[in-house]
């Protein structure tokens, strides 16, 4: 199964004593795919950075860009459904 993860959920997952971290425990054990857009990743490192710390936020960043079963797709289309910016990116 393929999947994309809203900012939200990556950002709440990823502390070990969260309840939803088995989210990052199932991608890092190749339990599914993560889909991720070059837009995307910035704004999980730019969240990340602001709620958390820029250590946080590299550590994902890497670990999103390393995993086997991450894979970087760029849109092959342009839906402009949303009016939140942030969320746009989503919908590609």
């Amino acid at each position: 199964m393929r999947i994309l993860l809203d900012t939200n959920i990556n950002l709440v997952a990823i502390s070990a004593r969260s309840v939803h971290h088995w989210v990052i425990q199932k991608l890092v054990e190749g339990q599914f795919e993560l889909a991720v857009f070059n837009e995307i990743l910035l704004i999980y490192f730019e969240i990340i950075e602001q709620k958390m710390d820029t250590l946080s936020a590299e550590f994902t960043h890497d670990l999103l860009d390393n995993l086997p079963n991450v894979f970087h797709k760029e849109p092959k289309f342009k839906w402009p459904l949303l009016i939140d910016e942030y969320d746009e990116k989503f919908s590609k």
